[in-house]
């Protein structure tokens, strides 16, 4: 099995919720875009950037975020509180990082 894919990294964090951009990267129909209808790339694969940023303190510790790392980088992870690994527990956030999700979860356009 083979295919051509992108990683959603940052790009999906900022323009996730736009279908025009998951039309263009996923689809091989025309999509209208700034006035032109290009044909989209047809892409198969989305490698999903997991994240591994937190806001929220637990017991008292906050994840440091660098200085160096620009806001639109710092994807939210999903895992909220490290001492607890039951995945149905409030310990997860399963609506974090919801522009890339979004990417994901847009339906190409019927041909």
């Amino acid at each position: 099995m083979g295919g051509l894919g992108t990683s959603l990294t940052w790009w999906a964090n900022v323009f996730g919720a736009r279908e025009d951009f998951a039309n263009l990267f996923f689809t091989t129909g025309s999509v209208t875009y700034d006035g032109t209808s290009p044909p989209g790339l047809g892409l198969t694969i989305a490698r999903y950037n997991l994240g591994a940023c937190s806001w929220n303190s637990v017991g008292g510790t906050t994840m440091a975020v660098s200085p160096k790392i620009p806001a639109f980088k710092q994807i939210e992870g999903y895992w909220q509180d490290w001492n607890n690994e039951d995945p149905a527990s409030p310990a997860w956030n399963w609506t974090a990082d919801a522009t890339q999700r979004a990417m994901l979860l847009t339906p190409p356009p019927r041909r």
